[in-house]
């Protein structure tokens, strides 16, 4: 996202609100990030010199930003896109609420400080995952019927939870508030470059460690990195109204049918085996 905004002629600052604890840490972040992800080598020295990164605390009312930080970006701030959200489906509801959800209210009142007209316009990205359990085939561009339609997880909840906030926020304030439902992400189209911690690719890894993969029913919806990040920025930057948008991929594939053969094909070498078969070596390994 940060690659793909700051390459645009008509982006004059992109403002990195970072977890750490000063400044050096924050640039050294997203600059490691922007590394490791094969993209920082693509960037000339006026895009890099664009990105302004700054230690924050969501939780804080003023973000963890002092009095000049603040004021410095919401006199020019046009478009706020939060994707910093805890990835942990452990935890309950309520571990989300202070850094999480009281984190995006926080970010939802420096988009209405900003010193423009009108208030900058709050990209929120929420997951598919607060609608999982909705009856029937289709998830509309809208806020469930029920709450009960999130995964029943911590994660997606706050994600649901959040929505409304930002329906609410969009009624009462005039904000402009989009949320992106996001699907799953993955590699990018060019280098494939990857989260290794995340589920997918530990499973993956599997077939070096224990020479297996399991075969599973499974039809997954995956989005490259780089084309969600297109999306999300040309909605963020557009003159959209509120509402809610599905980033999602319409076709799907098979993991035993079309994933595994086609893994093979690369070069990857392992077994396929039964998912309980797979469990079972995966434990006694």
């Amino acid at each position: 996202m940060v690659a793909n905004l700051v390459s645009q002629s008509s982006v004059q600052k992109v403002y990195c609100l970072v977890r750490a604890p000063d400044k050096a840490s924050a640039s050294s972040r997203v600059r490691d990030s922007l590394r490791e992800r094969l993209t920082y080598h693509k960037l000339s020295l006026s895009m890099r010199s664009k990105i302004v990164a700054l230690p924050s605390d969501f939780s804080d009312a003023r973000l963890g930003l002092d009095e000049n930080e603040y004021s410095e970006i919401s006199s020019s701030i046009t478009h706020l896109i939060h994707l910093a959200w805890s990835v942990n489906f452990n935890k309950a509801l309520e571990s989300f609420e202070a850094d999480c959800i009281a984190g995006a209210k926080n970010l939802m009142n420096l988009c209405l400080a900003a010193q423009r007209p009108e208030p900058a316009s709050f990209n929120f990205c929420s997951s598919v995952s607060a609608t999982a359990a909705t009856p029937g085939n289709v998830v509309p561009e809208a806020l469930p019927e029920s709450l009960s339609y999130a995964q029943n997880m911590g994660y997606a909840q706050s994600k649901l939870v959040t929505e409304h906030i930002c329906d609410r926020a969009s009624r009462q304030t005039g904000l402009k508030a989009r949320v992106l439902r996001v699907g799953q992400i993955v590699g990018d189209t060019q280098h494939g470059v990857w989260n290794a911690t995340e589920a997918i690719p530990l499973m993956l890894q599997t077939a070096k460690t224990i020479g297996a993969l399991p075969e599973l029913d499974e039809n997954p919806y995956w989005l490259p990195v780089d084309v969600v990040a297109k999306a999300c920025s040309e909605i963020a930057c557009s003159g959209a109204g509120s509402g809610v948008m599905n980033v999602v991929n319409d076709k799907s594939f098979h993991w035993t049918r079309d994933l595994l053969p086609l893994l093979r094909e690369a070069g990857l070498e392992f077994e396929s085996v039964p998912q309980q078969e797979w469990i079972r070596r995966l434990r006694a390994s």
